[in-house]
């Protein structure tokens, strides 16, 4: 593999891809998770936000899935999310809201987002169901149709946690397209449904943990913070063949965080249609897994011995310029550890473990506790509007790695 491309990957968003206007974000039908799926995860969600994101290789606008609970009732919640006025107080990328319609159940408003020296606006309608107060359980619906950041749609459940009324589970499904949202989307027709994904998972994470985390403020809840990113990813337990029903059709991420602004581990799961021995292969392979990742990148081996390597890296690229050495490391038999020692993202680590799955196949994990904005300007400059985006950024950089691996298997490395 190549242990650049997994550094590189969490530093950029774009990567080429074939657009085409046949599906949309507002139109296409979304699926709820089964009640199986969701009983999957239900260990994981007292300790961590849950996302499942469609396989990208057939889906244009893959549907996100998050799931989160919060430590305050669905009526709590539910005043938060209708209180639109107060956006820009804890909503990621709103900075002004003018709300032009509003009645008991539906508000439509205009708002702006100032990102670093972009400027974006948008028309967003949200629409509430509730019986009463919303003790019982909602439903919200955010729809922009239009604006500088494509079009969306993401549906929030909410159901007290069984056994807890005082606490709600919230599952948010949507969908993001940036096709002809303005003239950025335009000049890079070729990475928009790329670029769409990664702004499905940024935006679908960080909406929940920022309504969380203010619903919960209101009501006095106080969750202890991840005082750094940093430290060993394999504090984070996952067990991915206990998520086989959901890993079937897609990729999960499991991510530790309170409101968003925090990040501890995360860890994505997927599955791979070769024996773990190949995919250890090609993990090993630096060349070949960099090859169509990032263009202007470089990958230079430093040393190598048994068990180890090290390599220097580049990207030569406007925006995304960065550089660093890596440390990779055989860790056991199903492991390989990266380290970044020097330069972009020092001190983060990246886990990668195998697990053989049914028949030849096998579960793929990738561990990771970094900050992806330290020494990447670009992502510096996104943190510093909301630092809720560092979960979905990780996240996008991790499912493009698990993208790159699968092609490379595919080619046959």
């Amino acid at each position: 593999m190549n242990r650049f491309s997994l550094a590189c990957s969490l530093a950029v968003v774009s990567l080429a891809s074939s657009a085409s206007a046949q599906e949309n974000a507002l139109t296409l039908p979304t699926r709820a998770l089964s009640p199986a799926e969701l009983a999957s995860i239900e260990p994981l969600l007292d300790r961590a936000v849950v996302t499942h994101i469609e396989s990208t290789e057939f889906v244009e606008l893959p549907q996100v899935t998050v799931v989160a609970r919060a430590e305050v009732g669905c009526a709590e919640v539910l005043a938060t999310a209708r209180d639109v006025a107060s956006y820009p107080a804890f909503m990621p990328a709103i900075d002004t809201v003018a709300i032009e319609s509003s009645s008991a159940d539906t508000t439509s408003f205009e708002w702006t987002w100032q990102a670093s020296v972009l400027s974006f606006r948008g028309h967003t309608v949200v629409t509430t169901v509730a019986d009463g107060d919303g003790a019982n359980g909602f439903r919200v619906v955010l729809e922009t149709h239009t604006g500088d950041l494509g079009r969306a749609r993401r549906v929030i459940r909410a159901t007290p946690v069984r056994g807890d009324e005082g606490r709600c589970q919230l599952v948010i499904v949507g969908r993001h397209d940036v096709r002809d949202a303005n003239y950025v989307a335009r000049e890079a027709a070729g990475s928009a449904l790329t670029i769409s994904r990664s702004l499905s998972l940024v935006l679908s994470i960080a909406t929940v943990a920022r309504l969380r985390g203010e619903a919960e403020r209101r009501a006095g809840v106080s969750r202890p913070r991840i005082d750094s990113p940093l430290g060993d990813p394999r504090s984070l337990h996952v067990d991915p063949a206990s998520l086989g029903l959901l890993v079937s059709r897609g990729e999960v991420f499991v991510l530790e965080t309170t409101d968003g602004s925090d990040l501890g581990a995360i860890v994505g799961v997927t599955r791979l249609l070769f024996p773990a021995d190949r995919v250890r292969h090609a993990f090993f392979d630096p060349v070949s897994f960099c090859v169509g990742l990032l263009n202007g990148a470089t990958l230079t081996e430093l040393s190598r011995d048994e068990a180890s390597a090290r390599y220097g890296w580049n990207v030569d690229v406007p925006f995304l310029g960065s550089s660093g050495q890596l440390a990779i490391r055989d860790v056991t038999t199903d492991e390989v550890e990266l380290e970044a020692l020097s330069g972009a993202m020092q001190g983060g680590r990246i886990v990668l473990g195998t697990r053989p799955a049914d028949g030849t196949n096998t579960y793929a994990t990738l561990a990771a506790r970094l900050d992806p904005s330290d020494g990447v300007p670009i992502i510096a400059a996104i943190e510093s509007t909301d630092p809720a985006f560092r979960p979905g950024l990780v996240a996008s950089g991790l499912l493009m790695a698990f993208r790159g691996l699968r092609r490379g298997l595919n080619e046959g490395h």
